[in-house]
């Protein structure tokens, strides 16, 4: 308490001096339900640069009023800093280094975020899961494996760009996911449930995934299910020009919208379907497969 001074009540907002740096603790505001989390707070603005760390876990989650920060010298976070609280637009552009910390969970169920811009992090976890208000094209990040990132998330129609993620792991964009366009340039692997729209309704919103460097499909799926784009009726264009394997795969594609594009490597045509998806998707939702080779480039189609 002695670090404190010059304490300042102006209007709804406290203003103090603190001494040296310091970190916020666990449960500083937050706590893991809503009647018990500080619903007073609205910011914390940390202008002197002494915040390094936030720690585990919740010391903002459920703080439904707090709706913005300015933490400038952080170099650790703990999960679920943020998560059901009411941010509205995180920048963590201007942290200088790569911050460190679990971040499972950081903005999960953040339901007025809008948008985010991660900086340098290059690792996290079910960041966004259920920010069912972000958009896509408002998203800067330089992660490069997504776990159950964008579960249930994301703005109805809105696109998604990313050229620094290189794996889509477990039920990545799954659910009821609202993007509309989702570009992954430099992706290269989708695990079994990465696109995948559980219980028995459908997705009906994604229309479109381009990953032209994607070379499998179910090769990292732990779960075994191979159900990538199951209950997505609406996905009209898969580029996925590279691929020439779907693992473990159970009718992952036969959902997929009537008169659609697919594009996969030309070794698939004579192996790598073991249970002929895209002859199912040819005759029965007359779906044009295209074949190209390891150039990129057209080679025939099914």
């Amino acid at each position: 308490i002695n670090r404190i001074s010059g304490i300042k009540v102006i209007g709804d907002n406290v203003e103090c001096r603190i001494k040296g740096t310091y970190g916020i603790p666990n449960v500083a505001f937050g706590n893991t339900t809503l009647a018990t989390a500080n619903q007073n707070i609205t910011y914390y603005y940390d202008e002197a640069n002494l915040v390094t760390r936030i720690e585990n876990r919740n010391a903002f989650r459920f703080c439904a009023n707090f709706i913005d920060f300015k933490f400038n010298a952080l170099n650790y976070i703990g999960s679920s800093a943020f998560s059901g609280s009411g941010v509205v637009n995180v920048n963590m552009s201007h942290l200088p280094a790569v911050i460190t910390g679990e971040w499972a969970d950081m903005f999960n169920s953040c339901m007025q975020l809008i948008s985010a811009d991660l900086g340098n992090l290059e690792s996290g976890s079910s960041i966004f899961v259920n920010c069912r208000n972000i958009d896509g094209a408002l998203i800067a990040m330089k992660i490069k494996a997504y776990g159950i990132m964008f579960r249930n998330a994301g703005k109805i129609g809105s696109n998604f760009y990313n050229e620094y993620v290189l794996s889509c792991g477990r039920l990545c964009f799954a659910d009821a996911c609202g993007f509309a366009e989702i570009e992954l340039p430099n992706c290269t692997v989708f695990n079994g449930t990465a696109f995948y729209k559980g219980n028995t309704s459908t997705n009906q919103y994604l229309k479109k995934v381009i990953a032209p460097k994607v070379t499998s499909i179910g090769q990292t799926d732990s779960d075994g299910i191979g159900t990538c784009f199951t209950r997505n009726t609406q996905l009209e264009l898969l580029d996925i020009r590279a691929c020439k394997n779907f693992y473990n795969t159970n009718n992952f594609l036969t959902a997929m919208k009537a008169g659609g594009v697919i594009k996969v490597h030309q070794a698939m045509i004579t192996s790598g379907d073991p249970n002929g998806e895209l002859l199912y998707l040819k005759n029965t939702r007359d779906v044009t497969v295209e074949f190209y080779n390891d150039l990129g480039v057209y080679v025939s189609t099914l």
